[in-house]
This record gives C-alpha cells, sequence and structure tokens, in this order.
C-alpha cells in the first residue's frame, strides 16, 4: 500500500485519495478515506497536504447491512423451498387419500390400504411439522 502512495504523489506527482487504516495516539484503530496532494514551488516538492474523514461508523454499518442482506437472502430462500415442499406434501396427501377411496370401495387388500394410510399420516405429520415455527418444532415430540 505505501509503496503505491508515495510512487502516486512523490513520482507521478498526483493526489492520492484512498481508504485507509490509521491508529491513533491511544492505539485504536479507525477507517479513514484520506487525500493527500502534493505541493510544488517551482516544480519542487516542498510540502503535502492532507485531509482525512473518519468512515468507521459508515463502513461497519455497511457491513452490518451486507450480512443482514445475506442472512435475509437465506432466509427467503429456505422459505420458499419450504413452500415448495408444501405443496408437493399435499398433492402427495391428496394422492394418497384418493388412493385409499379407491381401495375402501374395492373392499380389497385391507393391507394396502392400511400401508397407504400410515403414509398419509406420516406426510401430514411432516406437513404439519412444516407449519411450525422452530420453537414450536423443537418442543414437540416427533412420533
Amino acid at each position: 500500500f505505501y509503496a503505491e502512495f508515495w510512487k502516486t504523489i512523490k513520482i507521478d506527482m498526483l493526489p492520492f485519495k484512498g481508504e485507509i487504516t490509521n491508529r491513533n495516539k491511544d492505539g485504536h484503530e479507525y477507517i479513514t478515506i484520506a487525500t493527500v496532494t502534493p505541493i510544488f514551488e517551482k516544480e519542487k516538492l516542498i510540502a503535502f497536504l492532507g485531509t482525512e474523514e473518519d468512515i468507521t461508523a459508515h463502513t461497519n454499518n455497511e457491513l452490518d447491512y451486507k450480512k443482514k442482506t445475506t442472512e435475509l437472502e437465506t432466509l427467503n430462500s429456505h422459505m420458499i423451498d419450504r413452500e415448495l415442499k408444501m405443496i408437493e406434501l399435499k398433492k402427495e396427501i391428496a394422492n394418497l387419500k384418493n388412493k385409499i377411496t379407491a381401495y375402501e370401495s374395492a373392499s380389497s387388500n385391507w393391507e394396502t390400504i392400511f400401508t397407504i394410510a400410515q403414509k398419509t399420516i406420516k406426510l401430514v405429520i411432516v406437513y404439519k411439522m412444516s407449519e411450525m415455527s422452530p420453537f414450536q418444532y423443537n418442543s414437540w415430540a416427533v412420533l
């Protein structure tokens, strides 16, 4: 960093503007936008004029914003996945109910009807659990 900094203001003779992590007298780090301009007299470098603006709070807020945005995007993705799974579960439950009705009307194989009924009950439990909040889910005894 410093090599580029000095090259810009001494060799290229251009102002430098950039973000710098600085340290104050008590050792606390802070982030600034610094501008350092070389001052010339008769084409000879005689001084530098520098200004800085503390942007620590702004930078920390920006990092917090990015973190929260990522968390919300993740949550949104999980919610969409959950809704799609709910649609699939509803279709599967309806399909199994139709099968039970068909087997009951045929009055044939009770073992098949019982197996389908068990699947339906399990899917209903999964469906109901997916509607719960994490707190409700964790406190509910899973069958």
